[in-house]
């Protein structure tokens, strides 16, 4: 895990209670499906944070994440490295956010040839700069079927 020294990113890292630098830490990342999508819940070393997923019903392929009062829609596309995870959107407390404010994500999720997980997730935002990155694979409790690796297209 990797974060910025900057005031303003540092304000915006706790904002979204991303976890702190670190070398190497132990990652545990547990999902939850309910009536509205799905509660991600990711352990850093003890430093946990959440985020609520759900589907857009009105656009295919298109997820919202909420983290606290911020809301963003991240059209998610399949490409030659794995799933991404574009932000086309943003809300906080349910008002629009500029387009020249939205963070924008360096995101990338795959399974590898030990049906391992593994994600590389960079965010920054303009005015700003680099926010966090963290790196690194899963191994699923249960075992990926190729079928669940990706999404359909």
């Amino acid at each position: 895990v990797t974060r910025s020294e900057g005031i303003l990113a540092k304000l915006v890292a706790h904002l979204f209670g991303f976890p702190p630098a670190a070398d190497e830490t132990p990652v545990r990342v547990v999902m939850v499906r309910n009536a509205e999508g799905e509660v991600w819940t990711r352990d850093f070393g003890g430093h946990r944070f959440r985020s609520r997923l759900r589907a857009d019903a009105t656009r295919p392929g298109r997820m919202w994440e909420r983290f606290g009062p911020f809301d963003f829609a991240i059209d998610l596309g399949v490409d030659g490295s794995g799933l991404a995870y574009p932000v086309r959107a943003g809300r906080c407390l349910g008002l629009p956010i500029p387009g020249v404010l939205l963070p924008l994500s360096q995101t990338r999720e795959a399974v590898d040839t030990e049906g391992r997980v593994t994600f590389d997730v960079a965010l920054s935002m303009p005015l700003v700069g680099k926010i966090v990155r963290y790196r690194g694979w899963l191994e699923p409790d249960q075992p990926i079927r190729g079928d669940q690796a990706l999404p359909a297209s």
